[in-house]
């Protein structure tokens, strides 16, 4: 997955990027408000995590192998206790 859109509105064409993360954005405003929003917590571990588009891609790996984990524990049947 691509992440070209940008960050804050969605516009298709998102032409700047931020600085340290990759993450993409239509405008300065837009980055402002996003960097105002939340972004300015993330942006570092996004870096470490190899930029924007890692970040979320390992982001969605998780949820997936949760979403895995928690399927087979539920086809597991489960057995009364003995007494």
């Amino acid at each position: 997955m691509l992440l070209t859109t940008c960050a804050v509105c969605g516009a298709e064409v998102a032409k700047k990027l931020c600085g340290r993360c990759g993450t993409h954005y239509c405008s300065p405003r837009c980055q402002e408000e996003h960097w105002a929003s939340g972004h300015k917590k993330k942006c570092k571990r996004m870096e470490r995590a190899g930029g924007a588009e890692q970040y979320y891609a390992n982001e969605k790996a998780a949820e997936s192998a949760l979403a895995a984990i928690d399927a087979c524990a539920a086809s597991i049947p489960v057995r009364a206790p003995e007494t």
